[in-house]
């Protein structure tokens, strides 16, 4: 394993703290549109509620778990978010390029063989 900077590491955890922020924003935004269609009547009360605990117990704990478990490593998550998007490579330490890029091309293999 490479040995990093503590400043890389530390910006590491800050963009993983960035990528879980966009990827909930995402999954939130889905959500708002339910509140819209209840506001608006397409959905009913039980409907709505019934969403929003799906949300709270499937992907917001999912994705709470994914960024906050100890044993994740930030490289890994970074990688993650700069495979699916979240994260450009103008953001990601020069320190740690070669690294991610490297990690991020297993979910690229992976999502190819889906």
């Amino acid at each position: 394993m490479i040995e990093l900077s503590k400043k890389t590491r530390k910006e590491l955890r800050a963009l993983k703290e960035k990528a879980y922020a966009i990827e909930l924003d995402q999954y939130l935004l889905k959500l708002s549109c339910s509140f819209d269609d209840w506001k608006n009547k397409k959905i009913d009360c039980w409907a709505l509620s019934d969403l929003l605990h799906d949300f709270h117990d499937g992907i917001s704990r999912d994705l709470y778990n994914a960024y906050n478990v100890r044993s994740v490593d930030d490289v890994y998550m970074v990688s993650r978010a700069f495979a699916i998007g979240l994260l450009q490579k103008e953001e990601l330490p020069s320190e740690a390029l070669e690294v991610v890029e490297r990690s991020a091309a297993t979910f690229f293999d992976a999502k190819q063989e889906d």
